[in-house]
C-alpha cells in the first residue's frame, strides 16, 4: 500500500468515527467530579466508490463520541451511563469526510478531472423523545469541493431493552451548485476528453432515502454500534451522465466495535 492510499484511508477511520456518533443531548450536572467519559470504535463499511456509482468498497471504520464532559466547577454535560438515543435536546458537531475520486481507481471515470478528498465540517441540532428523533444540520466543504450541504432526518425509535435501542427514518440531503458541479457536472474540456456529455446542475436536493441505526450497549464499556442506509438521487445529481452510467441508489452499511473511556473521574 503507498503511503499516500495509507494516509487517506487513515483520515477516511478518523472522518468516520467524528461522523458515527453525536454528543448526546443531556441536561447540566452539578456536584460531580471533574473528567471526561469518551466512546471509540472500529468497524467495516461498504459504501459508494463515489456519488452515482453502481460499484461498491470496504473499508474500516470508526467511532469517537463525547458522551459526558463534568467541567471544573462543577457544570457538566451528558451522562457517564446514558443510554443510547438519550432523550433531550442539543447542538452538536456536524463532521463528513468524502473520498477523492479517480478515473485510475474507476475507469467508467476516465477523462474526468480528479477530485481531492473532502472534509465537510458544520453544525446541527438534535431533539430526541423516548419515541423519536429529529435533527438537521449544515456543512461547508472544505478541499475537493468548497459548496455548503445540509441534510435532516427524522426517525422512529423503539426500545427493545434498556441496552437496545433501533431508530429508523427518512433522510433528505441538500446541496448548493458548488457541491453539485464539482460531484455530478460535467465540464466541456471534460465532455472533449471523455464519452460524457457536457453538463452543468444547479443546487438543490441531492438525494432522498432511509437509515436504520442500531446502537447496543452491553453496560461493561463495551457496546456494538450498526447502520444501514439508503438514498436515491434526485434533481440534477440523478439527471448527471455520470450518475446515468452508474446508479441512482446508493448503499452503505457498517458495523462497530465500541469501548467506553472516563478520564479523570
Amino acid at each position: 500500500m503507498s503511503r499516500k492510499t495509507s494516509t487517506a484511508r487513515i483520515a477516511a477511520f478518523f472522518a468516520a468515527a467524528v461522523a458515527t456518533f453525536a454528543l448526546s443531548p443531556a441536561a447540566a450536572q452539578t456536584g460531580a467530579p471533574d473528567g471526561i467519559t469518551v466512546t471509540l470504535g472500529l468497524g467495516a463499511g461498504i459504501a459508494p466508490d463515489y456519488f452515482g456509482s453502481k460499484t461498491t468498497s470496504v473499508g474500516p471504520t470508526g467511532a469517537f463520541a463525547l458522551q459526558e464532559l463534568i467541567l471544573p466547577g462543577g457544570l457538566g454535560f451528558g451522562s457517564e451511563a446514558a443510554r443510547p438515543f438519550e432523550p433531550g435536546f442539543g447542538v452538536r458537531g456536524a463532521f463528513r469526510y468524502i473520498p477523492s475520486r479517480r478515473a485510475s481507481k474507476n475507469r467508467e471515470l476516465r477523462g474526468l478531472d480528479t477530485i481531492d478528498r473532502t472534509v465537510e465540517l458544520g453544525v446541527g441540532l438534535v431533539h430526541v423523545t423516548e419515541f423519536g428523533r429529529v435533527y438537521g444540520e449544515v456543512r461547508r466543504g472544505i478541499g475537493g469541493h468548497k459548496g455548503w450541504v445540509g441534510e435532516v432526518g427524522v426517525d422512529a425509535i423503539l426500545r427493545p431493552s434498556p441496552q437496545l435501542a433501533i431508530a429508523a427514518g427518512p433522510r433528505a440531503r441538500w446541496g448548493d451548485k458548488t457541491f453539485t458541479r464539482t460531484y455530478f457536472g460535467v465540464t466541456p474540456d471534460e465532455a472533449a476528453n471523455s464519452d460524457f456529455t457536457a453538463f452543468r446542475p444547479g443546487g438543490g436536493i441531492v438525494s432522498t432515502g432511509l437509515e436504520v441505526n442500531a446502537p447496543y450497549d452491553f453496560q461493561n464499556g463495551w457496546g456494538l454500534l450498526g447502520r444501514v442506509g439508503w438514498d436515491r438521487l434526485r434533481g440534477d445529481a440523478a439527471r448527471s451522465p455520470i450518475t446515468r452510467q452508474g446508479s441512482r441508489d446508493q448503499y452503505a452499511a457498517r458495523l462497530i466495535v465500541t469501548r467506553s473511556f472516563s478520564l479523570g473521574r
